[in-house]
């Protein structure tokens, strides 16, 4: 029914979650679930057009230590990369924060999500840059933007505190913004963030943000 409404509306849906956070990623009890779930949003991406899908590392493991959850995602996004390379679609690894959302997670930084990456080496498996999660995380957006930017396929924005709309918070999107196109992304940008007001008015915001 999806597939149907977008071509009438002749919308394409640019990306949609392929894993959540349970069963997690990092569980290896959870290894026979990953090609069928992989393959089963592959089949639906083809049916929507859509050719990134994200993924999420899952949720702490009592008992093991972050290096050891990392190893676990590492082998399954491996298999879950191969799934993604027959479809020739692209499977983004997000990080999430711990102060605000997303307590117990075990994926946190840039650095981490690159490593994962690095050692997965796969060219359909790559980086969702969450502007929102990497300001509360860690802060520094230009920085972390810049030094991995070659892995990043897609951006998600979102003012802190509140995550509504840009100019609600502290983060300068229209700098940011900046920084992209001097860097030469040209991908899309998704809005994961709820409106403090008017809807409409937040459209306009995020229009207000990318104009210099």
């Amino acid at each position: 029914a999806i597939a149907k409404k977008c071509r009438e509306l002749k919308l394409t849906p640019i990306q949609f979650s392929a894993w959540g956070f349970t069963p997690g990623m990092n569980d290896t009890k959870n290894r026979d679930m990953i090609v069928p779930e992989i393959t089963a949003s592959c089949e639906t991406a083809e049916r929507l057009g859509t050719e990134l899908l994200c993924v999420v590392a899952g949720n702490d493991i009592p008992g093991k230590t972050n290096k050891e959850m990392h190893a676990v995602v590492i082998e399954h996004l491996k298999m879950a990369g191969e799934v993604a390379a027959k479809y020739n679609k692209t499977l983004m690894l997000e990080a999430m924060n711990g102060r605000v959302d997303h307590k117990g997670h075990c994926l946190y930084t840039t650095a981490d999500t690159a490593a994962i990456i690095k050692a997965v080496d796969n060219p359909h498996v790559k980086i969702l840059h969450d502007l929102y999660h990497r300001q509360i995380a860690e802060g520094d957006l230009h920085g972390h933007i810049t030094e991995h930017f070659k892995d990043i396929v897609y951006y998600q924005l979102a003012d802190h505190p509140g995550r509504h709309e840009p100019g609600t918070g502290e983060i300068n999107y229209t700098a940011v913004f900046k920084h992209l196109e001097k860097l030469g992304y040209r991908g899309w940008i998704g809005l994961e963030c709820t409106p403090k007001g008017d809807p409409i008015e937040a459209a306009r915001a995020v229009a207000r943000a990318d104009q210099w």
